[in-house]
C-alpha cells in the first residue's frame, strides 16, 4: 500500500507477475484520497462473500478548504451528483441479478489476483499517458467471464482541488476520456471508424450547446453538462483524425 509507480499499468504489471507467495487480492486507491476506517475490511469481505473477481466502490467528492465561488460550487455539485447517480446505477444493476457490466475505476478497486492471472489480464501499458486503462481492463475482464461487482459500503473521499472546478477542466477531461474510449473501441483493433463517431459528435455538440444556453440562463449545473457534452464531441472528432489522449501527461491536485 505504501509503494507507488508513475503509471497504474506498470504497477499492475508488476503485481500480476507469477506469484512468489500467497497473494490473494490486489487493491488500489489513489494517493490523494482518504479512506473510511472500515474501507479495506468492507472491500475484501464483500468481494469474498459475494464472489467478486473485480469490484469497486464509491468515491465521494469533498470541497477544498478555501471558499468556493458560485461557479466552483456548481461544478462541485455536478461531481457529487454524478457520483451519486453512478453509485445508484451500479447498485441497481447488482440487485437486478443480471451480469454486472459497469466500468470499474481503480480509485477504489479490488481484484482477485488468481482470476486476473489465470486470464492473463493486465492494464495495457501501450495506453501509457492516455488514461482509461482501468475501464479497458474492466471491459476485458467482463468479456473473459470474470464476476464484476460493486461495494457501496467501501467509502473513499477525495478533496476536489480548485484546478478541477473549472469549465475548462471539465471540457479537457471529457475530451481526453472520449479519446481514450475511441482508442479502446477502434484503435486497439487497428480500425479507424468515421461515420458513427462523427454522427455521435454532432448529436453531442447540439445537446451541449442547448444545455449550455439553458445552464447559463438558469445558473445551474446544466451548463456543466453542456461543456462536458462539447468535450465529448471534440474527443470523437479528434479521435477520427488520429489524435491520442495525453490525460496523464499533466497532473491536477496534490
Amino acid at each position: 500500500m505504501s509503494r507507488s509507480w508513475a503509471f497504474r499499468s506498470r504497477a499492475t504489471g508488476r503485481c500480476l507477475r507469477p506469484p512468489t507467495g500467497g497473494d490473494r487480492w490486489l487493491v488500489f486507491v489513489d494517493d490523494d484520497e482518504t479512506v473510511a476506517p472500515d474501507w479495506l475490511a468492507c472491500l475484501v469481505t464483500s468481494a469474498e462473500d459475494r464472489g467478486f473477481d473485480l469490484a469497486a466502490g464509491p468515491v465521494i467528492p469533498i470541497a477544498p478548504d478555501s471558499p468556493l465561488s458560485p461557479k466552483e460550487a456548481i461544478i462541485l455539485d455536478h461531481y457529487s451528483a454524478e457520483a451519486r447517480r453512478g453509485g445508484r446505477n451500479r447498485e441497481r444493476a447488482l440487485q437486478a441479478g443480471a451480469p454486472f457490466t459497469h466500468d470499474l475505476a481503480t480509485n477504489n478497486w479490488i481484484g482477485r489476483v488468481e482470476a486476473l492471472r489465470n486470464e492473463g489480464l493486465r492494464f495495457d501499458e501501450a495506453m501509457g499517458h492516455m488514461g482509461g486503462t482501468d475501464t479497458d481492463l474492466s471491459r476485458r475482464a467482463a468479456k473473459a467471464g470474470l464476476t464484476l461487482g460493486w461495494v457501496p459500503e467501501a467509502l473513499v473521499y477525495e478533496v476536489t482541488p480548485k484546478t478541477r472546478l473549472t469549465l475548462g477542466y471539465i471540457f479537457r477531461r471529457a475530451r481526453s476520456q472520449t479519446l481514450a474510449k475511441y482508442y479502446m473501441r477502434y484503435g486497439k483493433q487497428g480500425r479507424r471508424a468515421v461515420v458513427r463517431p462523427v454522427f455521435t459528435a454532432m448529436l453531442k455538440a447540439l445537446s451541449g450547446l442547448g444545455r449550455l444556453a439553458v445552464g447559463y440562463a438558469l445558473g445551474s449545473r446544466t451548463q456543466v453538462k453542456g461543456v462536458r457534452a462539447l468535450g465529448i464531441a471534440t474527443g470523437y472528432l479528434q479521435g477520427v483524425f488520429g489524435r491520442r489522449s495525453t490525460l496523464y501527461l499533466e497532473t491536477d491536485g496534490n
